[in-house]
Formats: C-alpha cells, sequence, structure tokens
C-alpha cells in the first residue's frame, strides 16, 4: 500500500473522534475503523487482510502487531513517516490505538502477519517493543498475548 492517496487530514480527524475508546484499529485505505468490542468489526479486520494476500491461511488467526511504540493519541509527521516505511515492506498496514494498564495511549503502525506459531509471533512483537499483541481468526474471536516485555514509560 502506497500512502500517496492516503487523506492523513481524514485519518487524524477518524482518530481524534475515537479515542475515547479503549482501542480501535484503522485502515488507512479505506478510512474504515474496526471497534473490538464488536464481533462484525473484528471479522472485517481480518478479511481485509486477506482480500489484500490470498496466501493467508483462514483456518489459522493473524497478529496484528504494532512495530512503532508510538506514545500519544495525535496523528504526527513521524507516525505520517514511518506507516510510509512499513508501507513499502507491508501489503495492508494500519493504524492501532490502545492504552496500557496504566492509561498511556498509543498511536501505532499496526501490520498483521501469520506465524508459523503463537511464540514466533511473541518474539516478532519483543522484537519492536510490544507487550501484548493481538491474534485475531477469521471467525471474529480474538485474544491479546502478553509477551512479557513491558514499554518503558
Amino acid at each position: 500500500m502506497s500512502d500517496v492517496w492516503l487523506d492523513w487530514a481524514r485519518i487524524a480527524m477518524i482518530v481524534a473522534e475515537n479515542v475515547y475508546r479503549k482501542g480501535f484499529t484503522l485502515d488507512p485505505g479505506t478510512c474504515r475503523l474496526f471497534d473490538l468490542a464488536i464481533l462484525d468489526d473484528r471479522k472485517a479486520m481480518y478479511r481485509l487482510q486477506v482480500e489484500s494476500d490470498p496466501g493467508i491461511d483462514e483456518g489459522e488467526p493473524l497478529y496484528f502487531i504494532g512495530v512503532t511504540s508510538n506514545i500519544g493519541t495525535e496523528v504526527n509527521d513521524w507516525l505520517v513517516r514511518m506507516f510510509a516505511l512499513v508501507s513499502k515492506e507491508e501489503r495492508r498496514p494500519q493504524i492501532g490505538f490502545w492504552r496500557n494498564p496504566l492509561g498511556v495511549p498509543y498511536l501505532d503502525v499496526v501490520i498483521a502477519r501469520q506465524f508459523i506459531s503463537p511464540q514466533a509471533a511473541i518474539r516478532f512483537g519483543k522484537r519492536h517493543g510490544q507487550a501484548w499483541i493481538l491474534a485475531v481468526w477469521a471467525d471474529g474471536h480474538y485474544r491479546f498475548i502478553k509477551t512479557n516485555q513491558e514499554h518503558v514509560l
């Protein structure tokens, strides 16, 4: 996905209007927001990745992993630059918002990948400084997986 066509002002507005949520994933290409509290949103979030990558095995989970550890609630120049960089390597990166157990907000560039095992996904998450990763299945079931690595505050 190239970010040349992305409307960052609209993306920033959508993010600002939704930071009251516990967490969400935003697809910048379509400006579609996915709320993890909603089953149909989780299914649609998975489906969007499948449409971008026909090699995804729908019997296995997708692991949504932040790759930026960006503290904050605003779409800033750094996040836009990081999204452009990640877009060169990934088919369909996302923007993910969440808060750690202390309430610190993060607005990250997120990638979705399948791994041979949850342990491989955890290792990848740790390499990117993530304390938690999200596993989502095609039927919308999900779980958070702790990497046993805490964020530096």
